[in-house]
């Protein structure tokens, strides 16, 4: 009775082959049936193949980072990036810039983008600064802004001018590099200023227009956003769709990015796309060209292998027949269970081709043995079903263990990978064992009908296995020496295990050379600010003021976006609005003056330039390249003090001192200039009160959710914060103000954290699990321990060999672990099984009947793994790596180290592998 119990898999599995190689018709429509349930969660599941499908749903910071992403529109905004550096003039390089941008923005405004853009934004918008301005401005600076403009004639402007210079930045490089982005507007639009002023001290005409336009700039800066010499700039894309609209993702942010690419052809400039959804744009299709590729490959090598190992033609048929509607079954039931593929789970399902097609090779090995044997085909299909079904069951069944204990995972994208990857093990397993014996029989009845004799048939089946009885041989002789061999190199690698590393930077598991990566450190270099920043929600308008104010004060931030500029509390408000009173009262008796004191301009214009070369001189100490290069502009001297070309100040220069200045030109330009800045110094002066309804529609989108309730800031720092060591001060600077921030940086490091925690207990679990497998099976403790004691080996061997090479891992091919615990065991399972069947002082035979089997599983799984080398994504790549690596480790340690034990433990040492009941019989 107790035997009989023994054989109850084994009987159950030949009644089966036999009766549906028989029957192959009535087996298909089984099959049939169980394919056309499946289909229907086919139709249900969908794709993602980008990082941010992966990230982990329970942590505050991945939660906040996706309600951004809903809440605020404008959060996600693609980043058109105009490039003019090739062009040597600087002046040219400028206007070609501002053009690019002009014609991206009148390119994307047209009615064919309505469909996928909001706005397009190129400049700041004025109309709104020019109202209210000032109440934008702190009390101390309209206090500052109230003795600038005390008297708006030429003389006494300058004057003021430089008294404040003095007073604010007089050695004071910190403030300077506060107020820098204000100074280097203030500068460009004093440069323009001056060259007005030149022309008119010649005699030469000036337009009200041209005084208008450098006015505007004096007080508003630029308006466009330029790089730190202005050969770059950047227009701001608003789409209507986010990361959320899988399906919208690359058609939509193709289209743009081909209008902005013809404007750059036009112009003969180059123009780009940069930004969260340009990059997802570009996961998703690096994504989908990897596992394309890596699929066509995996399937092709695969087939190739079987045909070159069996000599059968009709191998990939009767072979790949059932892996492909195995893969089918998997995706039906993922369709039903998690109703998506991630970028993982997708990787897993081409690596399935190279495990499922893995018991094919154990089931047509045991079946060419049987017919080798003399057996006809029905007792040899029953035969080979019978002797190679249990190591068939226990091994996909601990490999389908081992993923499905990653389901205790916390993080969503490992529990995924377990479901997928468990029900992909036992779905290749179960397509195998049903639709081999009946490929078979129909097969066997076409050569019966067509008459063809068994001979001609199965001598070009012929698996040698020379090789392999070697290798069995060799074991008989010296088990002490290769195991001892196999055990110094796993301690060797043992040693140097800790050393293995964990990447967590995401740019780096990208495809190599894409534009959007690229443009991201290009904007570090060029803006002095990086794309990839930090992100706070906040629900009090206050809290942001405040939040704001802090984070601005930590080095490693470049700048803080947020509704704090523009939140102006009531009380405050009100004091503001009385300093805004009292300049707006000073500014009715302004007039301009009858004529212009010209020594005295001389003097302040020597006395100006000297106070910006001084700001030079901070701006160089204080690495404010944006700045230095302005003032460079404006005084024609270098950061190393040399002159660089002739400049405003120069030809006012020459001109005052030679007494040929023109007394009626600068009168001239002075009655234009006084009634142009009072009538915006009065415009800038209103005093109501600026709700956040008063915003402009870019701005409200920018920083308030949809339902209003929430607020956006954005925390940009100085430097990539995805290199080296500033990421790490980046965050704990963060941290001392606020451990609220969000963003692709934190969810990658959220993603990488709970990636290694779960892998490891998710392994823990699954070594528990196969080792109870294991024991139900071999019903035996001590072949247990041996042969979980190979996988120990190969686990270390691996860790150490890749903390030796450099190679890290990541989140993608963390993967290995559970696959190196669910298929580094079957090897030695299958030994296991055939050394138990052929009894002691047979290892020979039992390594020369399974190690080709063995050895050509662990080709095709590593054909299979290795099929990802070749993708253009970089995570793809090192998990094609990583993996044929692992699976070498473990079939070496399997075929070596694990017999070698097996002899010296059972033939020498006399322990008893057999199991219990067999035993106590």
């Amino acid at each position: 009775m107790k035997e009989k119990k023994e054989n109850f898999r084994e009987r159950i599995l030949g009644r089966w082959a036999v009766w549906s190689a028989r029957n192959w018709g009535k087996a298909f429509l089984i099959i049939l049936g169980i394919t056309a349930v499946m289909g229907v969660g086919l139709s249900i599941l969908k794709a993602d193949m980008t990082f941010y499908s992966m990230l982990p749903e329970n942590t505050s910071q991945v939660k906040d980072m996706k309600k951004i992403i809903e809440d605020f529109p404008a959060a996600s905004s693609i980043l058109a990036v105009v490039d003019a550096r090739d062009i040597e003039d600087p002046v040219e390089a400028e206007k070609q810039v501002k053009m690019g941008i002009d014609a991206i923005v009148a390119r994307l405004s047209e009615e064919q983008f309505s469909d996928s853009v909001v706005r397009v934004t190129g400049k700041t918008d004025l109309d709104f600064f020019k109202k209210h301005g000032l109440m934008f401005t702190e009390e101390k600076d309209i206090k500052r802004f109230s003795r600038m403009y005390g008297d708006l004639n030429l003389v006494p402007l300058l004057t003021a001018v430089n008294d404040d210079f003095e007073r604010e930045y007089a050695g004071d490089g910190d403030k300077l590099s506060d107020d820098q982005q204000m100074a280097v507007g203030m500068f460009r639009g004093l440069d323009q200023l001056l060259g007005v002023l030149d022309r008119s001290a010649r005699g030469g005409s000036v337009s009200s227009s041209e005084v208008d336009a450098a006015l505007d700039n004096w007080l508003f800066g630029e308006t466009y956003i330029l790089s730190k010499d202005n050969r770059m700039g950047i227009a701001l894309i608003e789409p209507t769709f986010s990361m959320n609209d899988y399906f919208y993702l690359a058609p939509y942010v193709n289209s743009i990015e081909d209008a902005v690419k013809d404007v750059g052809n036009d112009l003969g400039i180059k123009t780009g796309l940069t930004g969260i959804l340009v990059v997802g744009r570009d996961e998703m299709v690096t994504g989908e060209q990897g596992i394309v590729l890596s699929s066509v490959l995996a399937l092709a090598a695969i087939l190739i292998l079987m045909i070159l190992t069996f000599r059968m033609f009709s191998v990939p048929l009767i072979s790949g027949v059932p892996l492909i509607i195995g893969i089918l079954w998997t995706m039906g039931m993922s369709g039903f269970v998690i109703r998506k593929l991630n970028m993982m789970t997708a990787m897993y399902l081409v690596a399935l081709m190279g495990l499922g097609i893995d018991f094919a090779i154990h089931l047509l090995t045991a079946y060419r043995q049987e017919r080798d044997a003399g057996l006809d085909f029905y007792d040899a299909i029953r035969h080979a079903i019978e002797k190679s079904g249990s190591g068939i069951l226990t091994g996909g069944l601990t490999t389908a263990a081992a993923f499905f204990a990653l389901v205790i995972a916390e993080t969503q994208m490992i529990r995924e990978l377990g479901l997928v990857a468990g029900m992909g093990i036992v779905c290749e397993l179960l397509a195998m064992l049903l639709i081999i014996p009946p490929m078979l029989g129909f097969r066997e009845y076409r050569r019966v009908k067509k008459g063809k004799g068994e001979h001609s048939l199965f001598k070009k089946i012929n698996i040698r296995s020379d090789a392999a009885s070697g290798i069995g041989a060799l074991l008989v002789k010296a088990p002490l020496l290769i195991s001892g061999l196999m055990l110094a190199m796993g301690l060797f690698f043992a040693l140097k295990a800790p050393g293995v590393s964990l990447e967590t930077n995401l740019m780096k598991m990208e495809a190599e050379g894409l534009e959007s990566i690229e443009l991201q450190d290009v904007l570090v270099d060029e803006f002095g600010m990086a794309p990839d920043s930090l992100s706070i929600i906040s629900h009090d308008p206050a809290e942001v003021k405040d939040l704001s104010d802090r984070l601005e004060d930590l080095s490693s931030v470049k700048m803080v976006d947020s509704i704090g500029d523009y939140y102006v509390p009531p009380e405050e408000g009100a004091r503001r609005g009385a300093l805004i009173r009292d300049f707006a009262s000073e500014l009715d008796s302004e007039k301009p003056a009858d004529r212009v004191d010209s020594e005295g301009l001389l003097e302040e214009l020597y006395r100006l330039e000297m106070n910006m070369m001084e700001m030079g001189d901070l701006a160089y100490l204080g690495n404010m390249h944006k700045l230095l290069n302005t003032i460079g502009t404006v005084t024609g001297v270098s950061a190393e003090g040399d002159k660089i070309g002739e400049s405003n100040f120069d030809r006012l220069f020459a001109t005052l001192e030679s007494g040929e200045g023109d007394a009626a030109g600068l009168e001239a330009l002075q009655s234009t200039l006084v009634p142009l800045l009072k009538g915006k110094l009065e415009a800038m002066a209103s005093d109501e009160p600026v709700s956040f309804d008063m915003l402009p529609a870019n701005l409200r989108d920018s920083y308030i959710s949809k339902d209003k309730s929430s607020y956006l800031l954005n925390v940009i720092p100085t430097e990539n914060p995805w290199e080296g060591d500033f990421r790490t001060i980046y965050q704990q600077q963060m941290n001392t103000v606020t451990d609220r921030g969000t963003g692709m940086l934190l969810a990658g490091d959220q993603l990488s954290f709970m990636a290694e925690k779960d892998g490891v207990l998710s392994a823990i679990v699954a070594i528990i699990v196969v080792s109870l497998i294991l024991l139900l099976d071999f019903r035996n403790i001590k072949l247990v321990v041996l042969t979980m004691t190979s996988l120990l080996l190969s686990f270390l061997t691996l860790f150490g060999f890749m903390a030796v090479t450099g190679i890290k891992f990541d989140f993608l091919n963390i993967i290995v672990v559970p696959l190196l615990i669910g298929i580094g065991v079957d090897d030695a399972v299958h030994i296991n099984h055939r050394y138990l069947l052929e009894g002691k002082g047979k290892m020979k035979t039992v390594i020369g009947k399974t190690g080709t089997a063995l050895l050509i599983t662990t080709l095709t799984t590593m054909v299979g793994f290795g099929s990802f080398i070749p993708s253009p994504m970089r995570a793809m790549r090192s998990t094609g790596i990583i993996l044929p690596i692992a699976m070498a480790i473990a079939f070496l340690f399997s075929v070596l180290f694990h017999p070698g034990m097996l002899i010296l433990l059972s033939e020498k040492l006399n322990l008893n592998f057999k199991p219990w009941s067999l035993r106590k019989k």
